[in-house]
Parts: structure tokens; C-alpha cells; sequence
């Protein structure tokens, strides 16, 4: 399949497919998957409490495309990781707005750089837009701006609060939050929510994998679907 990762809207159809997804428990997470079945369209929000004592989940990885299934499918913009070349890889990559479970930084760069690096490598936009996008998604989460140093030197507040503006930078067609409150404020909830809204209206899919029944019960998020993650599998509620 030969997708145009340019547009700013994945291609019609579900944005992410789920199919009998199956995974043995690896070190680097605390549970597998376990037939697991998910279907994720445009706009809409996938809510997933995580299980106490189970935060690190390989659901964000298999969806992206870097742990290999044991038995099952997962699709994504239509097409497989599987049948795409390195390059192909790479840009529907860059279609996916990340909020990691660890940090996810570079550390050889500053916050700003590593915020803007993707749309940088991937996108044909000159600098001063991906800086004044950058710009206005700061401001929405309550950042007077982008931190200009290393990530190990940056306040930890403001080097969370830029993991979100680094995956909704560039129009995604796909966000995976992994616990995006952690170590955070009571207040957080109402500073990225917004951010939320506005990419799920221009038609990204969202999956929120969360630690805690603040944010998963939180109906103003209005989530499409509520899931809750225990013994390998997903029930829904």
C-alpha cells in the first residue's frame, strides 16, 4: 500500500486495527497481551486504565510498530508494519504523536530541538512555522515557551509539559499518551486537555493508556471508549 504520509488526515478506514494481538511477557514490560482485539477511528478516544503495579504496558510499542506479535494482526493507516520498507517505516513514524512512558529525549540536544527534530527530518515546512506551531501548542498547555536546555537540566514540570507539545507537533494522525501526568501537578488534566480536543477535531485518533481514575473517569474528555487493561487483556466498561 502507497500512502501519502503529507496529508493531514490518515487515509479512510479505522486508524489503528487490533486483531487476536498476542505478545508474551518481554523485560521490558510488566505484562503481554492476550488476544487482544481494537478498533480506533478518526477522532476518536481510546481511554485504557492501566493495572496497579502494571505501568509498563507493550500496547504503545506494538501499535508503533517496534515489538513483533507472537500470533495476531495490527494495522495501522491502513497498512502493516510488516509490508513496508524501512523509509515507509520511518514516515508513518513520523505520523505518530508520542507521549513515551520513559522520556524519550535526546539528551545530546536541547528541549526545543528534540521537540521540533521529527517535523524537522520529516516535513517540508520551513523552520519558522514547526517554531510558531511549536509556539502555540506550548501556550496551550501553560508553557510561556519551549525550554531552551538540556532535557537533564530542564525543570521536570516544563520537560513534561514539552513531551506534549512534541507529539502534537505536526497534525498526527495518531496519538499514544502513556501515563502523560505522571509526576505532575494536581491541575494537569485541564492543561492538555484541550490540547486533546483540538487534534481529535482535525481527525486524529487518540489511545491514553492511564495510572490513575482521575483522568480515565474524567467525562469532560468525552472518550469514545473506555477500556480497562488486567491480565494481559482489555475489558471494556
Amino acid at each position: 500500500m502507497n500512502l501519502d504520509f503529507s496529508q493531514l488526515q490518515a487515509p479512510e478506514g479505522p486508524v489503528v486495527e487490533l486483531t487476536g494481538a498476542t505478545l508474551p511477557l518481554l523485560p521490558a514490560y510488566d505484562v503481554g497481551l492476550e488476544s487482544v482485539d481494537l478498533t480506533v477511528e478518526k477522532g476518536a478516544l481510546v481511554m485504557i486504565l492501566l493495572e496497579h503495579g502494571a505501568q509498563d504496558h507493550p500496547l504503545a510499542d506494538v501499535v508503533s510498530g517496534l515489538v513483533q506479535l507472537e500470533e495476531g494482526r495490527v494495522r495501522i493507516f491502513g497498512g502493516e508494519w510488516r509490508l513496508w520498507n524501512p523509509d515507509q517505516q520511518a514516515k508513518a513514524r513520523w505520523r505518530i504523536g508520542r507521549v513515551f512512558n520513559g522520556h524519550g529525549w535526546m539528551s545530546n540536544l536541547d528541549v526545543d530541538e528534540n521537540v521540533t527534530l521529527a517535523e524537522r527530518h520529516h516535513g517540508q515546512r520551513a523552520l519558522a512555522g514547526i517554531t510558531e506551531e511549536m509556539t502555540m501548542w506550548a501556550r496551550l498547555v501553560g508553557l510561556e515557551a519551549i525550554p531552551f536546555t538540556r532535557p537533564s537540566v530542564t525543570d521536570r514540570e516544563e520537560l513534561r509539559r514539552s513531551e506534549w507539545v512534541r507529539a502534537a507537533l505536526g497534525n498526527p494522525w495518531l496519538l499514544l499518551l502513556e501515563r502523560p501526568g505522571r509526576e505532575l501537578a494536581d491541575g494537569w488534566l485541564s492543561d492538555l486537555a484541550p490540547l486533546v480536543h483540538r487534534l481529535r477535531t482535525a481527525g486524529a485518533a487518540v489511545i491514553w493508556l492511564a495510572e490513575s481514575d482521575e483522568e480515565w473517569g474524567d467525562d469532560s474528555l468525552n472518550a469514545s471508549l473506555k477500556l480497562r487493561a488486567e491480565d494481559n487483556k482489555l475489558f471494556p466498561v
